[in-house]
């Protein structure tokens, strides 16, 4: 791990001294992953979170959601030619894929809050749900799990998704009621984004407003983890989650990044960033 910024000295939860050229999740910290929804954190955090099982460290997991009301629903599930399973067994269907996916991961416990996924225009579900609400349910699993790192979004949710800044809001109160002493928002480095996209306008003509207002700019990431050691793992648990590989009428993200060799999976895929903003003191 780099850190684009040195950050504060001072010691890890375990009473080790500070190291920024190791995650925490590498160096005998109990990590928390928090995901709106079930297939939220699979492409963003999922090396961080496969590094503690790999060392025998038990990383847990939790979704915000169960269900997605979005494309997948009228084609879960489907190959070409083929049907998906019952709309109403969708949220069935989406429980098996987590707890695949967090198998792949390695993750020793899986939680969900149950809330409805709000969509894309945020009228109903978790992003209507009272912060003070989802955040002490999460902080009583986070107090279980003695977590000493809690991993969310960054404040603008990423791409924007509602469900996705409510994470934000949640995991950021729930670690101050539990006493979680670190919380890192699992990102995007925006300045790469947009220096990528920009190449690839030459290929195809699109516009870049949504992105030049998502994820993070490079000078606020403040750590930057190389896990293409864990491709294998996070390609795994991409491919538990059917259901996003279908519907609509665009490609869908999962089925793309699937879809790509190994060697440009680990190089799309190897680096994850995130923000650390402050550290609390360990109750």
């Amino acid at each position: 791990m780099t850190r684009d910024d040195p950050g504060r000295p001072g010691r890890e939860p375990d009473g080790t001294p500070d190291d920024p050229s190791r995650p925490p999740a590498d160096r005998g910290a109990t990590p928390d992953g928090r995901g709106a929804n079930p297939d939220g954190f699979d492409a963003m955090p999922g090396g961080h979170r496969a590094m503690p099982a790999e060392r025998g460290t038990n990383p847990g997991g939790h979704s915000g959601t169960r269900d997605d009301p979005g494309r997948a629903r009228d084609h879960v599930g489907a190959r070409q030619g083929e049907p998906g399973p019952p709309r109403d067994d969708l949220g069935a269907v989406r429980t098996r894929e987590a707890l695949a996916s967090a198998r792949a991961l390695g993750c020793a416990r899986v939680e969900f809050l149950g809330y409805e996924d709000s969509g894309l225009d945020g009228t109903r579900g978790f992003a209507r749900v009272a912060v003070p609400e989802a955040a002490g349910r999460l902080a009583e699993l986070l107090h279980e799990e003695r977590a000493d790192l809690l991993t969310t979004y960054d404040p603008t949710g990423g791409y924007g998704h509602p469900d996705h800044v409510q994470v934000h809001r949640v995991g950021a109160l729930a670690a101050e009621l539990a006493g979680t002493p670190r919380v890192w928002e699992a990102t995007v480095d925006r300045t790469r984004l947009l220096r990528g996209l920009r190449l690839a306008r030459l290929v195809r003509d699109f516009d870049l407003t949504p992105f030049q207002t998502a994820y993070t700019p490079h000078r606020e990431i403040t750590h930057t983890v190389d896990v293409r050691k864990y491709a294998r793992q996070k390609r795994a648990a991409l491919a538990a989650h059917a259901t996003q590989t279908t519907g609509g009428d665009r490609p869908r993200t999962v089925a793309t990044l699937l879809s790509l060799p190994n060697p440009l999976f680990r190089l799309v895929l190897g680096t994850e960033w995130y923000v650390e903003r402050k550290r609390l003191r360990a109750r």
